[in-house]
């Protein structure tokens, strides 16, 4: 066959297919089959809560109340209320749809316009049941039709209406929503369309918000990655150098010339990204209103305020928002971009003044192009960017504080490493992660040091716990000297109230609890073995301080070991344990990064790349679900719509960041594992970041 003829023919082929296909899909006609169906044996899973008033209903998850035993979902409303389980469907237009399932009721009050429980689609005048009294498993199902242009439509499992609210208590089980070839025959058919004007999420370009950044930091973080594998290469690949004594100084200053000008270049990025980048206009906001307070009322009067004001970070962090709205009322900057970057400009800071920590801890350690590439690897990870100047977060401050702390550990000096400690927990109470940290150094240093007097050990430990606590109390007091006797109970109720702000199982953290639809889900609901999501999530976190403990405790200790423990522990916190939030596990990224470096492991660098990544889609998934969410709220959306964004409604990309978290961190803990049990297979060679010659480390060895 000639070349000729047989092109001819395989293009005759391919546009026959292209035309079977589209006639296809010209006059195609929807198809039979089930969208979802949900028997609750396992928990609420993918549904969340909603009510028109949050605090007259309870949902929760009744493991053997079920039509089969089963487990089902249940909601009590108090007083009068519309609260449903509701969930976001992706639908076809002009498309029929069946939503069935099985209804129980008890003491559900008909007065008035009251619409008892019931199966229907939000933003609808339509449904089907509406169960009063005390109604055993009753069979309910709805008929509809999509809008012409409809997309999705929210499934209710509902008990009350819009202005069809009602008290008592209603249990659903076996939900199922089928998509239908055609119109069912004999039966009514209800409409599925928005009826209630400006509330279809496709009505609102405000949501372009989120996908627009979702698709620039996918491109980011691409390009990310790229930058550090072809960094980290030609680090492997560049010759080393030869340091003779006599260039010892010329070469410190040459290394520490660059360094600067890597911070400064970060730092230079930074201001410009933080009156640019898309950023949580909720938090920055509301930091700076507590500033505004705290100038006006006082230091001492601040906390009287505490709940009018929302405020639910300890004191050290309100010096900074003080002093940041005196200097910006001095500077007549109040409210405007100037504003914005001084309320963001500590974190900065912090992120330079941790990126120069890394050069000293590097420095007598390894090559200069390692420094160099160590330290840029902090200063232009998107992750550290996004937070400090894009959110305008304070996670940094608290690292800055952490990663000291660590490197006292490492020097065997725990008395400043405990002042270091409190000055995180009074910054911020997830400071409280890395105390089980300086506890297990404390213990160590006891089984270890058989010379050490009992006396000593005792006022070793009284010496650590002094300074802390002196520490905490030092910084507070100017807020609460005031309340006299109370002041210490003031402390600790302020942080237990800080604590018990957000009770859910994850409250907008792709974690454990995100996979099984657990966020921000009452953390008091039922889940596995008659267990509560609290309750389990604390049970994670006894049983992760006893691992990193028997680790340290045990295990082979090295410089750098602490920071890899304080890593593990805490994206094993974060990842298991209740009410966290999406940024909790900041931190450890630093804390892997300093122990990559000091232990030469390259599995240890690659996990800090991953995590980088992987972490900084997830925070920019939930700021920017914050920062549309509010928009669409203010551009009328219903709850259902704006909520989706808000509260990081279920959807396959941020199950995909919620899978990949949990990869990442079960990796982390595993590789801290065999590291520090002496593993020799993860202590190969072929793992060292960087090799020497021996008469090359001996020279830079001269630094030390």
């Amino acid at each position: 066959m000639r070349k000729g003829t047989w092109i001819r023919k395989m293009f005759l082929c391919c546009l026959l297919v292209l035309l079977v296909f589209a006639t296809g899909c010209a006059g195609e006609k929807a198809e039979e089959k089930v969208l979802g169906s949900w028997d609750f044996n396992k928990g609420i899973g993918v549904f969340h809560s909603q009510a028109y008033s949050s605090e007259l209903s309870e949902f929760t998850w009744d493991k053997e109340g079920g039509i089969d035993g089963s487990g089902c979902v249940r909601i009590v409303n108090t007083q009068d209320n519309d609260a449903r389980y509701v969930l976001r469907l992706d639908v076809r237009p002009n498309t029929y749809y069946k939503i069935s399932g099985w209804v129980k009721t008890q003491g559900v009050v008909q007065s008035g316009s009251a619409v008892g429980a019931n199966l229907s689609v939000l933003n609808t005048f339509e449904y089907g049941g509406g169960l009063f009294g005390d109604q055993d498993w009753t069979y309910v199902e709805l008929y509809g039709c999509t809008g012409e242009d409809q997309k999705e439509m929210t499934l209710c499992l509902r008990l009350g209406f819009y202005s069809g609210i009602c008290t008592g208590t209603a249990w659903f089980d076996n939900v199922e929503v089928q998509q239908l070839s055609g119109k069912p025959a004999g039966a009514e058919v209800l409409s599925f369309k928005n009826a209630m004007g400006g509330s279809s999420a496709s009505n609102y370009e405000e949501e372009n918000l989120y996908w627009d950044a979702m698709k620039i930091g996918a491109a980011l973080t691409v390009l990310s990655a790229i930058v550090f594998i072809v960094m980290y290469r030609y680090c492997r690949r560049a010759p080393l150098e030869v340091i003779v004594p006599t260039e010892r100084s010329a070469r410190n200053r040459q290394l520490l010339a660059w360094v600067l000008t890597i911070i400064g270049a970060g730092l230079l990025l930074r201001l410009v990204l933080s009156v640019t980048a898309p950023q949580c206009s909720i938090d920055v906001s509301l930091f700076r209103y507590w500033g505004e307070k705290c100038a006006d009322d006082g230091i001492l009067n601040f906390y009287k305020n505490a709940e009018q004001y929302n405020v639910d970070y300890p004191p050290l962090y309100i010096y900074f928002l003080w002093f940041n709205t005196i200097l910006a009322r001095a500077l007549h900057i109040t409210g405007t971009l100037g504003h914005t970057l001084l309320l963001k400009l500590p974190s900065m800071l912090a992120d330079c003044a941790i990126g120069f920590l890394l050069y000293k801890i590097c420095n007598p350690r390894m090559p200069r192009k390692w420094v160099l590439f160590i330290v840029s690897a902090w200063m232009f990870n998107p992750m550290v960017l996004l937070d400090s100047a894009a959110w305008g977060q304070v996670d940094s401050l608290q690292a800055l504080p952490l990663c000291l702390m660590l490197y006292f550990i490492m020097k065997d000096r725990l008395v400043p490493a405990s002042v270091c400690v409190a000055f995180a927990v009074i910054l911020k109470p997830q400071g409280i992660f890395l105390i089980p940290i300086l506890g297990f150094a404390w213990l160590r240093r006891l089984i270890r040091n058989r010379e050490m007097s009992v006396g000593k050990k005792i006022g070793s430990f009284f010496g650590i716990l002094g300074t802390f606590a002196g520490t905490l109390s030092l910084v507070a007091l100017p807020f609460g000297i005031h309340r006299g006797t109370g002041f210490f109970k003031w402390i600790v109720e302020l942080y237990i109230g800080t604590a018990n702000g957000y009770k859910g199982a994850t409250v907008n953290s792709y974690n454990f609890y995100y996979l099984f639809g657990a966020n921000w889900t009452n953390d008091s609901t039922k889940w596995l073995f008659g267990m509560t999501y609290f309750q389990w999530g604390f049970l994670f976190i006894v049983l992760i301080c006893l691992l990193i403990g028997g680790l340290y405790l045990f295990g082979k200790m090295e410089d750098g070991t602490p920071f890899l423990l304080a890593s593990a522990l805490v994206l094993g916190v974060t990842m298991f344990g209740p009410r966290m939030h999406e940024r909790y596990f900041f931190p450890a990224i630093a804390f892997l990064l300093i122990a990559a470096l000091i232990l030469n492991n390259k599995i240890l660098l690659w996990l800090f790349g991953g995590i980088s990544g992987v972490s900084f889609l997830s925070v920019l998934s939930v700021m920017m679900g914050l920062e549309t969410g509010g928009a669409l709220k203010d551009a009328g959306a219903n709850s259902t719509v704006y909520g989706w964004y808000y509260w990081a409604g279920e959807a396959v990309h941020r199950d995909l960041l919620a899978a990949g978290n949990l990869i990442l961190c079960i990796l982390v803990i595993a590789v801290t594992v065999a590291y520090v049990a002496g593993n020799r297979q993860i202590r190969h060679k072929r793992y060292e970041i960087w090799t020497l010659e021996e008469e090359v480390y001996e020279e830079i060895s001269l630094f030390e």
